[in-house]
């Protein structure tokens, strides 16, 4: 099941068992944005090759996520995009904001942005198991033109000087309910400070992450073909379960078919430097932001290769 589904079918409250008094606490859970969920304009699902694609943006090209700040726009006032955490924490899994992350198998975040296209906040959510939901405490609140103010919350520390400019236009503050329980539960500043950290911590690189998706948005893009969910709705819905949530899956053009050359063309025919592959990779030209797809350039000098080579991914089923 999606992550939306089970936020949709969730509870507004948790309920939690304070230490501290014995008593059994019910606190703001993940049913509290259910009905954000809901009506929300639009639901991204992200694929697996699209979550690897962000998080290598995350992860590699960090100079080129803070430079095209500039030029971000949300593809809607509100939005959800939601992707396979196993995937994302595999290849982010050596970065230190990550340590903390929970251990699930899908996450997702809702976006809601000012009227200006380039502030607004975001709230993160995940999954263990399928079937539940949990949310982050933490809110984070962007603005892409301007640092936040200290007062505003708590600041994010980058784990490097390249996202640092980034992570200067985001400040942090948690669900009222929760910073409650939290200060109540402090023996100390330091000590509000780590349980703090602790609560804040797996939601930090959920903001570049979605910066990519972003920017991906703004560049190419395709929907998969949607499945019809009317029919398992009814179904559903005479047996009583509640309706699944309509969506958009996405995946990258670097995943369709690639036409590079023209009909009658050969890649042997250019001059220039000796035959290699280009991987595929974002390009920014002023304003605009584009895929260029994975291709050949070049000559071959010298006989063609004879040898059969076979290649697949790491970790490839």
């Amino acid at each position: 099941m999606y992550l939306m589904d089970c936020i949709a079918q969730a509870p507004k409250r948790v309920d939690l068992h304070d230490a501290l008094t014995g008593r059994i606490l019910h606190l703001p859970g993940a049913g509290t944005c259910r009905d954000d969920i809901v009506n929300t304009p639009v639901r991204y699902v992200m694929d697996d090759a699209i979550t690897a694609l962000c998080a290598d943006m995350v992860r590699n090209r960090q100079d080129f996520l803070s430079g095209a700040l500039d030029i971000l726009r949300a593809p809607f006032p509100e939005f959800w995009v939601e992707w396979n955490e196993t995937v994302r924490a595999r290849l982010l899994a050596d970065q230190p904001s990550t340590s903390l992350t929970p251990a699930c198998s899908r996450a997702g975040i809702l976006v809601k942005m000012d009227a200006s296209e380039r502030s607004g906040s975001l709230r993160v959510f995940w999954s263990k198991d399928g079937q539940s939901s949990d949310i982050n405490p933490a809110i984070l609140e962007f603005d892409l033109d301007a640092a936040q103010s200290p007062q505003a919350g708590w600041a994010l520390k980058a784990p490097n000087d390249s996202l640092q400019g980034l992570f200067d236009t985001v400040s942090v503050r948690l669900d009222p309910e929760w910073d409650a329980y939290y200060r109540t539960r402090s023996s100390s500043p330091v000590h509000l400070r780590n349980l703090l950290a602790e609560a804040i911590g797996p939601a930090a690189f959920d903001f570049p992450f979605m910066l990519a998706f972003v920017l991906l948005i703004m560049a190419q893009v395709r929907e998969i073909p949607r499945t019809d969910l009317s029919a398992l709705n009814r179904r559903r819905i005479q047996s009583g379960r509640p309706e699944l949530l309509e969506h958009v899956a996405l995946t990258h053009t670097m995943f369709a078919p690639a036409t590079e050359c023209s009909p009658g063309a050969s890649i042997f025919d250019r001059a220039g430097p000796r035959l290699h592959l280009v991987r595929g990779h974002l390009v920014r030209r002023g304003d605009k932001v584009f895929w260029r797809t994975s291709h050949f350039r070049g000559r071959v000098s010298g006989p063609p290769l004879q040898k059969t080579i076979r290649l697949v991914l790491p970790n490839a089923a």
